[in-house]
């Protein structure tokens, strides 16, 4: 059966922020500071968590309202761990609402120290790609590992203040790949997925290691093969107003029947179905959503830079 599964993952931007002081935290941990303390740049993420950023990238391709095609300059949340040069643009933002900073996303060959975190899923490229978040080795049978063709992971961040669900990104399923087949099929895969993804350590054998046998790596459905197609909500950059929040969903919607936010980290199988027509009407009402607080679908980014 094709599923549909909400999954959450951290969402706090780095530096964290201080409700006492009603302000960002001025950490040098993991950060490169300017003397003025405006700008900077955030080294690969090696805290204890993932991190969300908020992210410009240009020349994106992306669906809008008019339901058209189009290319422009955007920026959106998601996950980046490498580095990335960065702006301060608010120092009161509160953690799950608007941006404190904006990341321009790079992949620095140069450097050699540790690579704590995976960036998954990868939203660069002409297609998505996810492969391991939230996928347990001791789950034989966990939804996971075997989603069909269609399936959609949407994939965000808990609010409990509200009880909502803050969306970073919509994945539909183009093709599961086993483990064996990624490994026979590497030179032909992204090169930045191997290296922020797959390969970045001698001690991240997601291709090798035997516990990540009945894992599902999974490519994600571009606009061009599929009207039920992978997205992040993006908006198109705007200088004068460089922040906004993510896709917001209410869990008290009983169309979406999402876990309600505040119950902790969430993998939750949300509908199944063998009707593909149910399914787009579900895909279609998330897109809906996203066209009515502004977004547009960001299909195709660019991958992040090479400096070498």
């Amino acid at each position: 059966m094709i599923k549909i599964v909400q999954l959450a993952h951290p969402g706090k931007e780095w530096p964290g922020y201080s409700h006492s002081n009603n302000q960002y935290i001025k950490s040098n941990k993991g950060i490169i500071w300017k003397e003025n303390h405006e700008e900077g740049v955030r080294q690969w993420n090696n805290l204890d968590v993932h991190k969300r950023k908020f992210i410009f990238s240009k020349d994106v391709t992306y669906i809008d309202s008019s339901q058209k095609e189009k290319r422009g300059d955007v920026t959106f949340w998601g996950e980046w761990e490498p580095h990335s040069s960065f702006k301060l643009i608010s120092k009161s933002s509160r953690d799950f609402y608007g941006p404190r900073m904006i990341h321009f996303p790079y992949f620095d060959k140069k450097y050699d120290g540790p690579k704590k975190h995976t960036t998954d899923p990868y939203v660069f490229g002409e297609n998505f790609w996810y492969t391991h978040c939230k996928q347990n080795p001791n789950q034989p049978n966990q939804a996971l590992k075997s989603l069909e063709e269609d399936s959609i992971i949407i994939m965000g961040s808990e609010r409990a203040e509200d009880k909502s669900f803050l969306v970073d990104t919509v994945f539909v399923v183009e093709k599961r790949f086993s483990q064996h087949e990624m490994r026979i099929n590497e030179k032909s895969l992204p090169k930045l997925l191997l290296e922020t993804n797959l390969k970045i350590n001698e001690n991240h054998e997601l291709m090798d290691a035997s516990k990540y046998s009945d894992f599902g790596f999974y490519k994600g459905k571009n606009h061009k093969a599929s009207n039920m197609f992978s997205f992040v909500p993006a908006k198109k950059y705007n200088k004068k107003d460089k922040g906004h929040e993510r896709l917001i969903i209410n869990t008290y919607n009983k169309f979406y029947n999402f876990q309600r936010a505040g119950a902790g980290s969430v993998n939750r199988v949300v509908k199944k179905s063998n009707s593909i027509d149910e399914v787009k009407e579900y895909w279609d009402m998330i897109v809906s959503d996203a066209f009515n607080q502004g977004f547009v679908l960001a299909t195709n980014i660019p991958e992040p830079k090479i400096i070498y």
